[in-house]
Parts: structure tokens; sequence; C-alpha cells
């Protein structure tokens, strides 16, 4: 299998003419990241507006074709090389397709947004997602999602389930927060605070034995585990989750690339992000007298107990994705596992 397609790797985007409205080029403002926007106009039908985006007119002289045997040749000419293509045409979706170009199917709503680079390493991830569970043969899936505090992770499931939704996949989230330790082991004194974070915050034990293993080859119907309600601080209820071919479940928390523990992951997407942006964020919405001893402590236990992890497990090395700077306005997918870029099968032994 060729290497995956990404969208958000592009450094110019080349839209369809079809995208300009009566009014003129239906995009304004700069672009997010500073690729290059350039037109496909089949035919002489395009025009542009003043207060338009600016454009480079790519432009074919046989409207009767509709501009297929000009994308063709341009991209065989090298000429679309790392090119994203956005259209609603669905013959120039396919062909782009047939070629090997990175195309977006532009649909209903704000331009920018669906071209942002959040959005677009979103689509990637769904689409790299969709590779591994081919080589499922169609059985559920379960992904991890980890980073440290407040690299965005649970922001970035909910935009990878709406994703996912889109593709015919019915995602359900469930947060590592479930699976919070009773108080007493938490409160563990045979540790010093970050390593009682690390190994006792969590029951990694109930995580594995309740949900995990049970899951394990992609066949139940079912999973059933205790939830624990930190507010009031015990297990509150028995959360039951039907399971068919098109599940996705998306749990997210720290921790999970352990190494007896990421094996159980059909996929594991990392997000990195730097220990001052994750204060930065812990400490926005506080009143700045408050601000100084919470940061202490939120990095002595929480961060401290981050940096034992990542010493100890390099939890990047398991992912099939690391993807760079979810909580920032340009996310980057940092890195692919080579078994991804190969055959999907392989992906399911990356360690």
């Amino acid at each position: 299998m060729s290497a995956p397609i990404l969208l958000s790797a592009c450094k110019s985007i080349l839209f369809d003419a079809d995208m300009i409205t009566g009014d003129g080029i239906a995009l304004r403002g700069p672009d997010p990241k500073g690729r290059d926007w350039r037109l496909f106009a089949p035919g002489d039908s395009a025009r542009l507006a003043p207060g338009g985006a600016e454009f480079k007119s790519i432009l074919s002289g046989d409207p009767r074709e509709d501009g297929l045997p000009l994308l063709q040749t341009l991209h065989r000419e090298g000429r679309l090389s790392d090119t994203l293509l956005v259209t609603k045409n669905e013959k120039r979706i396919r062909l782009a397709r047939q070629v090997g170009m990175a195309v977006l199917e532009a649909v209903e709503g704000d331009m920018l947004e669906q071209i942002s680079p959040r959005s677009l390493v979103m689509r990637d991830t769904a689409s790299l997602m969709l590779r591994v569970r081919r080589a499922r043969k169609d059985r559920y899936m379960v992904a991890g999602i980890n980073g440290i505090d407040n690299s965005g992770k649970s922001g970035f499931s909910e935009i990878l389930a709406s994703n996912l939704s889109s593709l015919g996949l019915e995602p359900t989230l469930l947060s590592m927060e479930s699976f919070t330790a009773p108080k007493k082991d938490r409160r563990n004194r045979d540790y010093p605070e970050a390593e009682r974070y690390y190994r006792k915050h969590y029951a990694m034990d109930r995580l594995r034995e309740q949900f995990l293993l049970p899951l394990q080859g992609g066949l139940a119907t079912s999973v059933s585990y205790d939830h624990y309600d930190s507010d009031r601080e015990r297990i509150s209820e028995k959360r039951n989750i039907s399971l068919n071919t098109r599940s996705a479940l998306l749990l997210d928390g720290p921790f999970l690339f352990q190494e007896d523990l990421s094996a159980y992951f059909d996929f594991r997407i990392y997000l990195v992000t730097d220990f001052e942006r994750a204060i930065e964020i812990e400490l926005e919405d506080l009143p700045e007298k408050k601000r100084k001893k919470h940061e202490v402590r939120f990095v002595k236990s929480r961060l401290g107990a981050q940096s034992l992890y990542l010493r100890k497990e390099a939890p990047w090395k398991r992912a099939h994705v690391v993807i760079r700077g979810v909580n920032t306005e340009s996310p980057v997918i940092e890195n692919i596992a080579d078994e991804l870029q190969g055959d999907p099968e392989k992906a399911m032994a990356v360690e």
C-alpha cells in the first residue's frame, strides 16, 4: 500500500472555479498557514471579484471536458506536487483520488475553517484510523488518545469523533477519569508526590480487566465497567456500551501507553505539547492571587508525574500518529508510524 496522503501537509491549495459564487469568491481572509492559493478554472467560467483572495489561475481551453485532462496532465507533470484540490465536483474528486492527489470534498459552511490546519489534521487522523480499521476486517476499534495534562486530549477526541461520524463510524467518547482510583489509594504515602500521582491516581488494573481485556480481539458485543464519580468519591454506576462493526471507542487520558497497556489499543494517538504551554492553559482562568500556589502544586504533582512517564515509557514511540500543538491554532502531524505507511495490517503491532 502506498503512503497515506496528508491533506494537512499540502503547501498550496487549488480551488475549483465552482467554488466561486455569483458575488465573487466565497472565501475571505489570509490563508491560516501561509499557503499559496490557486484557481482551477476549466473553460472561461471564473471571475475574480474585488476584495476576494488573490489567486494564480490555471486555465483549461476545453470546458467540454470539465477540466479533467488538464488536472491529470498537471499532476503527471508534477506541477501539483504538495497541492490540495478543494472542490465540490464529484468527477474531479474521483479523478484526483485516482491520480493520487490530495483532495478535500468541500461542504457548505465556513471554507476558511474547512482548510484550517486543525480541520485538516483532524481529517487526516480520521483517514489514518480507517486504514487500520480496514485491516481489522470491519471489527470495532479501540483508540487511545494520550498526552500530558492540557495537551488538548478531550477537545481533540470530540472533534475526531465528529469526523469519524461523518465517515460512517459510531464513536463513543470515554475518559480516564472514569477509572480514577479510590481516595485511599491516591493518598498512599509510600511514594513521593509525583510518583504517587503517576502510579496511584488511576486504577490501571480496573481499566485493563474491565475494559481493555474484554475488548481484545474485536469480537465482543458489549462491555461493562465501573465508573468512578470524582465528585462523590466512589464508584457510582456500572456503564455499559453496546458494540457493532462500526463502533469506535475513543479513550483519552494520561499514562495510557505504558508498556503493558499500549498493545490493547488498536490505534494510538499521542499529542505533544511543551510544559510551558500546559502551565499557561492550567492558569489562564485562575485569579491572579491563586496562580502561584496552584502552579507550584501543578508542576510538582501533575507535570512531575508526566515527566516520570515520559522518561520511563517514551509513549510517542508507541503511537501510530504523533501530533504537535493541538492546543494551538496550528497543529501539525509530526510523525506517522512506518508500519502505517505500508501494509496496514502491520500497523496493529507498532511498539
